[in-house]
C-alpha cells in the first residue's frame, strides 16, 4: 500500500511489527499483525475499531496475557477482596444455613452471625412485633428486639432458627417453643445490607411450616424497627420461595392467617452473586479506546495492510 501523496508512511519498514508507544507501557501493542492476522483498521472504519478492541480483549491474545501478568501481587490482592463479585458464567449460588450447630436445640443469645463460603457475614436478632391490624402480621407493625435466638436441629423439617422468650429459654434449657411462634408474635430480623450490591435472586426455605402454617417474609423500614411490605410466604411443602428485597432488612414471622397456633423455622437463604465485568477486561477496553482516540486526533489510520 502506498502512502498518500506528499506523506511519509506511518508504518515501519518491517511491516511485521507495529508499535503504538506514547511513553506509557500500557499503550504499547507489539506484533499486532501476527496476533490478529485478519485485522485491517482504518481511522474511519468503525467496524475495524471494534475488531481491534475485540482482538485486544481476547483471552488468547499474548498482549492481554502479558498485561495480566504485569498486574502484580497488589492487583491480585485487590481481586481477592472483591471475591463476592464473579463472572456471571461461573457464578455459583451461596447458601446460608440457619440449622443449629448441635443436635436438638440450643439458645444462641439475642443476636447471631451467620457465614457462608464466598459470601459476607449476616446478622440476625430476635424480637417480637406489635400488631396494628386484625391479628395477623402486616406492614406497619413495630418490631422490638428481645428474647433469644434458638438453633434447631431436631431432624427432618425441624431445622433452622427460631425464637424463645422469658424463663423458658434460661440456662440453655428451652421450655418455651423454640420456633418462631405466632401466639407470641415472635420475629427474626435479618440484616441483608451486605448482600444488596453484589447479589441477586434471594431464595428462602422454611421448615416446620405444615398444616396451614406459613413463614411470612417481610421487608423492613430503613431503621429496621418496623415491618414493611410483605415479600412472600414459605411453607415446608412449597419448597423454595424467591423474593426481591426492597430494604436492608428482612423480617420472618409465623403468619397466622390460617392457624393461630403456627410455629415455623427459617431454614436457609440462598443467594447468587451478580455478574460483573472482569477488571482486566475493563482496563484493556479503556486502553483500546484511549489509543483509538489518540490516533484519531492525529488524523492517521491505525494500521494498514
Amino acid at each position: 500500500m502506498r502512502p498518500p501523496k506528499g506523506r511519509a508512511p506511518i508504518y515501519p519498514k518491517d511491516r511485521h511489527f507495529y508499535s503504538l508507544n506514547t511513553n506509557a507501557t500500557f499503550l504499547k501493542f507489539a506484533n499486532i499483525k501476527y496476533d490478529c492476522p485478519t485485522l485491517t483498521i482504518f481511522l474511519f472504519g468503525i467496524s475495524g475499531i471494534f475488531e481491534l478492541i475485540t482482538c485486544i480483549l481476547s483471552k488468547n491474545n499474548p498482549i492481554r496475557q502479558s498485561y495480566e501478568n504485569s498486574l502484580g501481587s497488589n492487583t491480585r490482592a485487590r481481586r481477592g477482596r472483591s471475591r463476592w463479585h464473579t463472572n456471571g458464567a461461573t457464578a455459583a449460588p451461596i447458601t446460608y444455613d440457619f440449622t443449629g450447630t448441635a443436635s436438638g436445640n440450643q439458645t444462641l443469645g439475642p443476636s447471631q452471625t451467620y457465614t457462608a463460603l464466598g459470601g459476607p457475614t449476616l446478622t440476625a436478632i430476635s424480637g417480637s412485633y406489635a400488631q396494628s391490624g386484625n391479628g395477623v402480621p402486616v406492614s406497619g407493625d413495630t418490631f422490638t428486639a428481645g428474647g433469644q435466638l434458638v438453633g434447631n436441629d431436631r431432624g427432618t423439617d425441624v431445622m433452622g432458627v427460631g425464637v424463645c422468650f422469658g424463663n423458658g429459654c434460661n440456662h440453655g434449657h428451652i421450655d418455651d417453643n423454640p420456633e418462631i411462634d405466632a401466639s407470641g408474635r415472635e420475629a427474626v430480623r435479618l440484616d441483608i445490607s451486605s448482600l444488596l450490591s453484589g447479589f441477586s435472586s434471594l431464595i428462602i426455605n422454611a421448615d416446620s411450616a405444615t398444616d396451614g402454617e406459613v413463614l411470612g417474609i417481610f421487608a423492613g423500614n430503613a431503621a429496621g424497627t418496623m415491618l414493611g411490605a410483605k415479600l412472600g410466604d414459605a411453607t415446608s411443602a412449597g419448597g423454595n420461595v424467591t423474593i426481591t428485597p426492597t430494604s436492608n432488612y428482612l423480617f420472618f414471622v409465623a403468619d397466622n392467617t390460617i392457624t393461630s397456633g403456627a410455629d415455623v423455622l427459617l431454614h436457609s437463604l440462598t443467594v447468587t452473586p451478580s455478574a460483573v465485568a472482569e477488571p482486566a477486561s475493563l482496563a484493556l477496553l479503556a486502553t483500546a479506546l484511549f489509543g483509538v482516540g489518540l490516533l484519531r486526533r492525529r488524523g492517521r489510520p491505525v494500521l494498514a495492510r
